[in-house]
């Protein structure tokens, strides 16, 4: 009968130790030791040593992401800008994702308040993602219809802008399909006035509400405030969290009692034993 004798990463160090054991396994005379069979035991193990401590794990992974931006509108949206250019108080694309960071580090501290925060966040901006394109659907049909055999290219920009999206949680790639899709709605608008198939009136007022949704969703977030609370502080009902209350008002009881919004950050040392779960589930393939 075949003895297998399995090397793994616990004695692949221990060289010795692992033709000793394989020598009792496999009931072999002491001489065995000073055999053949085992210096060559032996300096296949040394081999495998040394391929082993050469061995590097991969680094963490990484990308690359932008937006390409065609309207004045959009990139107002992107750098919180006024129609001149000048700063604006209004939240755009760049200060939403940075203001989200804080949230999502609260939230993974367990702070049902940045839980529901990130809830009402990640609904905002389907609502406004879903609105923006009927409205996109609607301009396009009327768009086909009413150019009557016309060939007519939607406009864009002849230096349309690229913006590099380095953001640390998924909220900020979120915002930013928000406001491409806006972006892509702006220009549908413009086309139509530019060939006549819709008034100014019509094109500004579609402009304007598609500008609101976007601020609407990405402003939410400027009614959290940090106060370090955790679900443990709403079950002690402490002077802590009567004054997180006080001032945000009190979070759903769903989320206080656990519910995780869709998108949202393992809490505490749920990542690392994620992390255990997804090696688990590796070596077992």
């Amino acid at each position: 009968m075949a003895h297998r004798f399995r090397l793994n990463h616990r004695n692949m160090d221990r060289p010795l130790r692992c033709c000793i054991e394989m020598r009792n396994r496999t009931r072999q005379p002491a001489g065995f030791l000073r055999c053949r069979s085992f210096r060559l035991a032996f300096r296949h193990l040394q081999n495998e040593e040394v391929i082993m401590a050469d061995l590097q794990m991969p680094g963490s992974l990484a990308g690359a992401a932008s937006i390409e931006i065609h309207t004045r509108q959009g990139w107002r949206l992107v750098y919180s800008r006024r129609s001149d250019g000048s700063p604006s108080p209004m939240t755009g694309l760049l200060r939403f994702a940075a203001r989200m960071n804080s949230i999502w580090a609260a939230a993974q501290a367990d702070d049902p308040f940045a839980d529901w925060f990130l809830e009402k966040t990640y609904h905002a901006i389907e609502t406004a993602r879903m609105e923006i394109g009927d409205m996109h659907r609607m301009l396009a049909t009327h768009f086909q219809h009413g150019k009557k055999g016309v060939n007519v290219e939607m406009a864009a920009s002849s230096t349309p802008v690229s913006v590099p999206l380095q953001f640390s949680t998924p909220y900020g790639f979120m915002g930013a399909y928000l406001v491409s899709e806006c972006d892509a709605l702006i220009r549908a608008c413009y086309t139509c006035r530019h060939v006549g198939l819709i008034s100014n009136a019509k094109n500004e007022q579609n402009i304007r509400r598609s500008m609101r949704m976007v601020l609407r969703a990405f402003e939410l977030q400027r009614e959290y405030r940090f106060h370090g609370v955790t679900r443990e502080d709403a079950r002690a009902a402490n002077a802590k969290w009567n004054r997180a209350v006080e001032e945000m008002g009190s979070p759903p009881p769903e989320i206080v009692a656990g519910r995780r919004p869709r998108v949202s950050p393992y809490i505490g040392d749920d990542a690392s034993e994620a992390e255990r779960v997804e090696e688990a589930e590796a070596t077992a393939d």
